[in-house]
């Protein structure tokens, strides 16, 4: 399993990609849209990462790895670079998301159904991870779907979903029963009435995870674990993976806010990341490109207005800048990774790009 200071994942958007063009929908240009893609995909990889380290340690980079509701692959490149393509299996029901996870990703691929009784896979993993289905589902399907997936993890597998928490809705309109579900969602494939948006109670979601499994889980709920989102569930039925000892990811947070090319043909990248935990401050940027480290820098500048916007006053101190020249060989092209790492070592990726889309004027 490579170090994610490493990080060179497939660069290629489908353009049928839903999560690509809801993106495009909200920001100004396909650059941009490229780059929030490339960030949040591996922000939710990492949440992956950080569970596989904890609950299988030395294991970790020999495991067989679901991406369920995968979608064209938004987390499952970021998981291939992350464990070798062999180990990855991505699953959807969109036309044409499996050709291309397959052909393009190099991953294995299953081909998904409309509804949970009718899922028919014979492989078994050892990480089921589902990213954004379970914070779509009606009520009537979220248990059999839960159910369905929890038979496909092998005797001492974990499992991690991600849904909209009950705090993310006006407690006057939650319903009794921990589950409310709204028609309405980005997807303009998938029918809003079995792929809506929905928000749960942390006792609907337990109760629905007791009754999916055959025997007795341990549960741990990290609190906005899906890229500072969604709520992440992590369930195992093996004591031996440590799951109710799974410590939350390091709350980290920034912004690249420039990165151009000088008129001496120096790569200049300017801006800010810290650490919501004071005990634990960012305090390097590292910079790869194409998975080659290239150049770090210090977090020392000196930035009074993320302190005030954010009310942390120790992130006074969270600013960067570094410039730097580029190997002859990759003068304008290539993968840029810019992350931030803590003195505890953990990380963050601030910007994951084609250095093409981030020198255009």
């Amino acid at each position: 399993m490579l170090s994610r200071l490493e990080a060179n994942p497939c660069t290629e958007i489908d353009p049928r990609d839903e999560m690509f063009i809801y993106a495009l929908g909200r920001l100004d240009q396909p650059r941009f849209a490229r780059m929030q893609y490339m960030r949040q995909g591996a922000r939710a990889a990492s949440a992956v990462h950080h569970i596989a380290r904890h609950c299988f340690g030395d294991h970790a980079g020999n495991l067989r790895i679901l991406d369920f509701a995968s979608g064209f692959g938004r987390v499952t490149r970021h998981l291939a670079d992350m464990f070798g393509p062999h180990n990855v299996w991505a699953s959807d029901l969109q036309p044409g998301s499996m050709e291309f996870c397959q052909s393009v990703l190099g991953v294995n691929t299953i081909p998904s159904t409309p509804s949970p009784d009718r899922l028919a896979i014979a492989e078994r993993f050892d990480l089921i991870f589902v990213a954004s289905l379970f914070s779509h589902l009606p009520r009537e399907t979220f248990g059999p779907w839960l159910a369905a997936l929890a038979r496909l993890l092998r005797p001492g597998g974990v499992m991690a979903f991600s849904v909209h928490g009950q705090d993310m809705v006006d407690p006057a309109l939650f319903p009794a029963d921990g589950h409310l579900f709204v028609a309405e969602s980005e997807s303009r494939v998938l029918d809003v009435c079995d792929y809506g948006t929905a928000y749960v109670s942390d006792a609907f979601v337990r109760q629905s995870i007791a009754s999916a499994f055959s025997e007795a889980v341990e549960v741990r709920l990290l609190h906005k674990g899906l890229c500072g989102a969604q709520d992440l569930y992590v369930v195992s039925a093996d004591p031996a993976r440590g799951v109710a000892q799974l410590p939350d990811q390091a709350s980290l947070t920034g912004y690249v806010d420039s990165c151009v090319m000088t008129p001496a043909g120096q790569l200049r990248i300017a801006g800010w990341a810290g650490s919501l935990d004071p005990l634990d401050p960012a305090d390097t940027i590292h910079v790869a490109l194409d998975g080659m480290p290239i150049a770090r820098c210090a977090i020392r500048l000196e930035r009074p207005d993320v302190a005030r916007v954010l009310g942390k006053p120790h992130l006074r101190w969270s600013g960067f800048l570094l410039e730097l020249g580029l190997p002859p060989s990759h003068a304008g092209a290539g993968l840029l990774s810019v992350k931030s790492q803590t003195r505890k070592g953990a990380e963050d990726q601030l910007l994951l790009a084609p250095l093409a889309d981030l020198v255009q004027d």
